[in-house]
């Protein structure tokens, strides 16, 4: 049997297409490397505008995998914190087993076939075809493949996208998900309930508290080349908060961030999600730009078997597609997140003397306004970032001198 599409890997983006693509009559098998309902580190936040692009495609989120809805999110540093509040759910915290599971059920809804415990181990293109290979020694037949697997995405690797990624293409994370109880939740979290971002005891990036029903979500996340401390990082975070997580289990992972024009397609073949590099350098957000990913992918591949086109050249409009819509957002992401990494402090500053900083955050949230919308405010930060230095340095050095003179 020939697919029309193989997707590999059934996260967000890949079970988002193939969920698109089964709706439109295509003949589609998802291949999953892990067994179904296998949690996944992640954060398990979805922003306002996720929740809206989930309804749009027809995947509105089923009340019961709603844990929280938080209607604010505060930004904590060890000397300061700001607080947003909005009167809908700037995020919607899920489970991510869950969320997944939910995902590639509305695909098989709709005659896509998933197979689960498959790892691929090769992948081949030729004569307008592609052959799939998996651990198991099965091999599949498709006009397209997907590259869907996250980071280590196997379709890149086999098919030169690339070998792998450098040092400042990515970022390092660790997160749990520990068991704490409904009271540890309502009296952490609520009026408002809020999601907590910590800027302090990191190097250029920032920890998370998102509460679940009965979980807290725990974690931590950096640039790879700031080479942070991620457990330290960890154990402050508890100590300033006044908890701590008995036995509980961190699992890392990297990164692939956006914000880099980069290979996505070639002759039948394409990339989608993190295994494209389409994370938010600055909130550390994925899924909606896994999703956004699969649906501009599904527009293209439905006009290649319109065109029965399926080679590089008529591929790549879909690579042009995602940097006009998403790619250059990324790229003042990354530039926000540089500068605001470096001096948290005085971006909590800034916000508080301009409120319509605290409007900038909540656009993004929503989608209201994307990145490219306040392009004056972050092209503006690296002064901002380099002022704040510049007088801290200063005020360092005062303080030496008189230190110096008290010992005379």
């Amino acid at each position: 049997m020939q697919y029309d599409v193989i997707v590999v890997g059934a996260g967000p983006s890949g079970a988002v297409l193939s969920y698109l693509l089964a709706e439109k009559g295509f003949k589609i098998l998802t291949l999953e490397k892990l067994s179904p309902g296998k949690d996944k580190p992640c954060g398990g936040g979805l922003t306002y505008k996720t929740t809206k692009l989930l309804k749009d495609i027809g995947l509105e989120l089923p009340e019961e995998l709603k844990e929280v809805e938080a209607t604010g999110f505060e930004i904590v540093h060890e000397k300061d914190s700001i607080m947003g509040e909005e009167n809908f759910p700037l995020i919607t915290l899920i489970r991510r087993k869950k969320f997944d599971m939910f995902l590639m059920e509305q695909a098989t809804d709709y005659g896509a076939s998933v197979h689960y415990n498959e790892e691929v181990v090769r992948v081949k293109t030729g004569s307008n075809k592609v052959n799939v290979i998996t651990k198991s020694g099965e091999s599949y037949v498709g006009t397209i493949v997907v590259g869907a697997g996250g980071a280590s995405d196997i379709v890149g690797r086999e098919l030169g996208f690339r070998r792998s990624w450098k040092a400042d293409e990515l970022g390092v994370a660790i997160v749990t998900e520990s068991f704490v109880g409904q009271q540890f939740i309502k009296e952490k979290f609520s009026n408002p309930w809020r999601v907590i971002l910590f800027l302090s005891g990191i190097k250029g990036g920032y920890s998370w508290l998102f509460p679940k029903r009965e979980h807290l979500n725990l974690g931590v996340g950096s640039f790879v080349f700031a080479r942070p401390n991620l457990l330290r990082s960890i154990e402050y975070t508890q100590r300033f908060f006044g908890f701590r997580l008995e036995n509980a289990r961190f699992r890392g992972h990297i990164l692939p961030l956006g914000g880099k024009k980069r290979k996505l397609v070639s002759n039948n073949a394409l990339l989608v999600g993190d295994a494209a590099g389409l994370i938010d350098p600055f909130s550390g957000e994925g899924i909606y730009y896994a999703i956004k990913s699969s649906e501009i992918a599904m527009q293209v591949i439905e006009k290649a078997f319109e065109e029965n086109r399926f080679d590089s050249g008529f591929l790549k409009t879909y690579e042009k597609r995602i940097w006009n819509e998403l790619g250059f957002d990324l790229m003042l992401a990354a530039r926000a997140a540089r500068w605001v990494y470096t001096a948290p402090l005085k971006a909590i500053e800034l916000v508080k003397q301009n409120k319509e900083l605290v409007k900038v955050i909540v656009d993004i949230l929503t989608g209201e306004k994307p990145y490219r919308m306040h392009k004056k405010v972050i092209l503006k930060l690296p002064i901002y970032a380099a002022k704040w230095i510049t007088r801290f340095r200063k005020r360092k050095s005062a303080q030496k001198s008189v230190n110096f003179r008290e010992h005379i």
